[in-house]
């Protein structure tokens, strides 16, 4: 809307001051309607273009919108079974989108909505190493980024109390259907899509006691806390 509104507001205005000069026309006073009316055919097409060309962000916002809404309904499922749920974790140039700390693990949970091609079945081949979308690579590497950010919170937590936590990268895409290649597939990263994540975790061995909860939710949310 912070892009869009000007655009509106100028045709909007222009458009105003074009028909004001044509309701003078029919008054005694001289008539310009002319240079107003030009004014606000170029005011038209140039905003029509700029916002156009918004298109296809509005569109990634929308698509982004709609995924974090269906994994906020997943976690809030994982929260209703007693995981503790943090979300935009942030540092320096990146952030990570949610945190899942529970008895079975800590779990760094990365997001990617992505639309799906209209007219064929498209879906995500992971082999353990490689991640395709329809045949194709995503730039830049998403298991790069969530490994990384999973580096990132166990150092943290490692940091902060002298314990090393087991950390699990996870990504997320929601509504994709996800095709593991081999039993060892998700050994390193979990590539799920969004309904499968509470399967898994619940899937896994209890590795964390309660004080190990507590511990890593108070490290963390005084974190969250000391950048506000």
């Amino acid at each position: 809307m912070d892009s869009f509104l000007p655009y509106f507001l100028v045709v909007s205005t222009l458009c105003a001051y074009a028909l004001i000069e044509w309701m003078r026309y029919y008054r005694p006073l001289p008539p310009s309607p002319l240079f107003a009316t030009v004014v606000a055919i170029v005011a038209v097409l140039y905003s029509a273009y700029k916002v156009n060309k918004m298109r296809p962000k509005i569109h990634a916002l929308k698509l982004g919108r709609d995924g974090e809404k269906f994994v906020g309904q997943t976690l809030e499922e994982l929260r209703t079974a007693g995981a503790i749920v943090l979300h935009d974790i942030t540092s320096n140039g990146f952030n990570v989108d949610h945190v899942v700390i529970s008895f079975k693990g800590i779990f760094v949970i990365e997001t990617k909505t992505r639309s799906k091609p209209k007219g064929r079945d498209t879906k995500i081949v992971y082999d353990g190493e490689k991640l395709l979308i329809d045949g194709w690579t995503l730039p830049p590497d998403p298991l790069k980024q969530v490994q990384a950010n999973t580096d990132w919170i166990r150092d943290l937590l490692m940091e902060s109390t002298g314990k090393s936590f087991p950390v699990k990268p996870v990504l997320l895409f929601p509504g994709w259907y996800v095709d593991p290649v081999g039993t060892h597939a998700h050994d390193r990263v979990w590539v799920l899509t969004t309904k499968a994540l509470p399967a898994f975790i619940d899937h896994e061995k209890t590795i964390l006691s309660l004080e190990d909860v507590k511990m890593a939710t108070c490290h963390l949310s005084r974190y969250i806390r000391s950048l506000r």
